[in-house]
C-alpha cells in the first residue's frame, strides 16, 4: 500500500518503498505525488534512470518547483547538466525567488564548466536563502579554484557555520584554509572531516599530508574538492 510505501521512505528501505510506489502509478497513473514519490525512492536506491522519468513523469501531471528542484537534482547525479538546469529553470520560472532553485541552476552551471554565471547565479541564490550552506560551499569552491584562498576561506566559514556536521564541507573548509597558510585551522578542519565521515579518504589523505607523512601538494588535492549536496 501506498502508507507502506511512506513508511519504508521514512525509514530509508528505499528498495522496498520503491516496490509500494511502483504499485501507485500503475493504479493511480494521473496521480503526480506518487510519481514523486517513486522518483525519490528510486534515485535514492541509486536508479538514476528510472527516478528521472518518474520525475518528469510526476512534473508533467502536475508542474510544481519541488519537483523540477529535485528532478534537476537526479538529472546533475546523472551527468545531465542540460536537462539540469532546464529542469531548474523551470522551478524558477514557478517560484522566482526559490533560493534552492536557483542553487540548483547555479549548480548545473558550475557543473558544465561556466563558472562566472554560476557564481552570479549563486549570489542571487543566496540573497534569498542565505542559510543554503551548499551554496556558500559551492562559492568557496569556486573561489579556490581561481586561487583566491581568502574569500575561499570568507565562504567556506559561512558554509561549515551553517552546517558543521557535513564531512565533505570540512574538508573543502580545510583545503581553502590550508591555502590561505593557515595550516593549524586546517588540520582542525580535516580532522573533523575524517570524524563526520570516516570513509572520506581525501580528508584523511589532506591530515596525513599536513602531517608531514605523504609529499603531495594542496594544489594536487582540489580536482578532488566536492560540490554534492544532500538531498531531500
Amino acid at each position: 500500500s501506498i502508507n507502506s510505501g511512506i513508511r519504508a521512505y521514512e525509514e530509508r528501505r528505499f528498495e522496498e518503498a520503491a516496490l509500494y510506489f511502483t504499485a501507485g502509478p500503475e493504479a493511480l497513473p494521473e496521480r503526480a505525488w506518487t510519481h514523486y514519490m517513486l522518483g525519490l525512492s528510486l534515485w535514492k536506491s541509486d536508479r538514476k534512470d528510472e527516478a528521472a522519468e518518474s520525475m518528469r513523469t510526476s512534473f508533467e501531471l502536475e508542474a510544481s518547483a519541488r519537483t523540477a528542484i529535485n528532478l534537476s537534482r537526479i538529472e546533475n547525479d546523472r551527468g545531465e547538466y542540460d536537462a539540469a538546469i532546464a529542469a531548474a529553470e523551470q522551478a524558477v520560472t514557478l517560484e522566482p525567488e526559490n533560493g534552492e532553485a536557483l542553487f540548483l541552476h547555479a549548480r548545473s552551471l558550475y557543473n558544465l564548466g561556466d563558472r562566472e554565471a554560476a557564481l552570479s547565479a549563486l549570489e542571487t541564490s543566496l540573497a534569498f536563502d542565505p542559510d543554503n550552506a551548499f551554496a556558500h560551499n559551492l562559492v568557496g569552491l569556486i573561489w579556490i579554484e581561481r586561487g583566491e584562498s581568502a574569500l575561499a576561506v570568507q565562504a567556506l566559514e559561512q558554509a561549515t557555520a551553517k552546517r558543521s556536521d557535513v564531512g565533505f564541507i570540512q574538508n573543502n573548509y580545510g583545503m581553502a584554509l590550508e591555502l590561505d597558510g593557515q595550516l593549524d585551522q586546517a588540520v582542525v578542519a580535516y580532522s573533523e572531516a575524517v570524524r563526520l565521515q570516516p570513509s572520506h579518504g581525501r580528508a584523511a589523505t589532506n591530515l596525513a599530508r599536513l602531517d608531514g607523512r605523504i609529499p603531495e601538494e594542496p594544489t594536487e588535492a582540489v580536482a578532488s574538492l566536492q560540490t554534492e549536496e544532500i538531498p531531500d
